[in-house]
């Protein structure tokens, strides 16, 4: 039990975000995993949130950090540009 409680403690809880488009009437899922990957619902893993917008919505290219939103509606790209901001205020404070 020791064991299972220490791993949940180092890694960070899964995150589902979602990329919403109504002209389309679509909606794509994704979960954000302990090493930054995008898995998408259908079990495909991607490094970059733009590739996984790509293959989700099978399109030619679209900015993935524009795109999904945490399920409290913040973009990626604002989360990043707020984590940016904090490093360069104070580049000793680990991220949460």
């Amino acid at each position: 039990m020791e064991a299972t409680k220490a791993r949940h403690e180092r890694t960070p809880p899964t995150k589902t975000l979602t990329w919403d488009r109504p002209k389309v009437g679509d909606t794509y899922r994704a979960r954000v995993g302990p090493a930054g990957q995008m898995e998408l619902e259908d079990g495909r893993t991607f490094s970059s949130p733009s590739r996984a917008v790509i293959e989700a919505a099978n399109i030619n290219a679209y900015d993935g950090w524009h795109a999904w939103r945490t399920v409290s509606g913040s973009l990626l790209a604002d989360l990043r540009s707020q984590l940016l901001e904090r490093d360069q205020q104070d580049p000793t404070t680990p991220p949460e």
